[in-house]
């Protein structure tokens, strides 16, 4: 089984069918955001239900990979992900793993790991841990979310003002909790500083555990047991999962 880290805009308007034309055009850039995350979520449905369509479109998605908005090509690694036979894929998601953008290197490093990838290990490992997030400007904080919220990827988690006026806003990188908020309105902060901590979400856990299964060692023990424990409140299927992961480990 492999589970995706999946997009909180989508809506149950992408089960209108696309045509094979319409899934050419889009899947090869051509139109709306919108419609192109349509057709990569249509794209790894078809593959699901064992269209032969989809091996012809193969080439587009991986070129999705290189997309100017980093919303896409986090899409692109996840339908990428879900092919594992597709050899020409590895080297893209490698790439992948180097992104400007966290959860493209996430969902490039779930697919790798399904495709029992190491390579991916590293990040699978990050995936199992807090993230912080630090200041990228000098400035002062403005309207920062609160200790304990659960936010989304993509949802603003405080803006910074600079002395000039000019506001930026932080931006949430994934899902998650905040564990960890060390900011107040109208602190002033430096760049480099550390802002706030996220614990990873239910299904960024899951994620990781799975695709570590399929690419870790025995090292990868210590980022598994404490999930196993309970760790970031984990409940008790991705607990069981986390079990299994050490198991399937230990026995290599």
């Amino acid at each position: 089984m492999l589970v995706i880290i999946g997009f909180s805009w989508r809506s149950c308007w992408y089960a209108t069918k696309l045509s094979d034309d319409d899934m050419v055009e889009l899947l090869g850039g051509e139109g709306s955001d919108s419609r192109i995350h349509k057709a990569l979520s249509q794209f790894v449905d078809r593959a699901e239900n064992k269209d032969p369509r989809v091996k012809d479109w193969y080439d587009l998605v991986a070129k999705l990979g290189r997309h100017k908005t980093s919303q896409i090509r986090s899409t692109a690694a996840w339908a990428m992900g879900y092919i594992k036979d597709y050899p020409p894929f590895i080297p893209i998601l490698t790439a992948m793993l180097d992104d400007e953008e966290l959860q493209v290197r996430y969902n490039a490093a779930v697919g790798l790991g399904a495709a029992k990838q190491k390579v991916a290990r590293p990040i699978l490992r990050l995936m199992l841990n807090e993230h912080a997030i630090k200041s990228p400007i000098d400035g002062t904080l403005e309207e920062p979310r609160a200790q304990g919220e659960y936010i989304r990827f993509g949802k603003i988690l405080a803006r910074l003002r600079t002395q000039d006026g000019k506001k930026t806003n932080i931006i949430a990188p994934l899902d998650g909790r905040l564990s960890l908020s060390r900011v107040r309105h109208g602190k002033a902060v430096k760049m480099g500083d550390e802002l706030f901590v996220i614990e990873p979400s239910e299904g960024q856990l899951k994620n990781a555990i799975i695709a570590l299964a399929r690419c870790g060692s025995a090292d990868d023990l210590d980022v598994l047991a404490p999930i196993k424990e309970g760790r970031f409140g984990a409940n008790t299927s991705t607990q069981e999962l986390a079990q299994e992961a050490i198991k399937a480990l230990s026995a290599q």
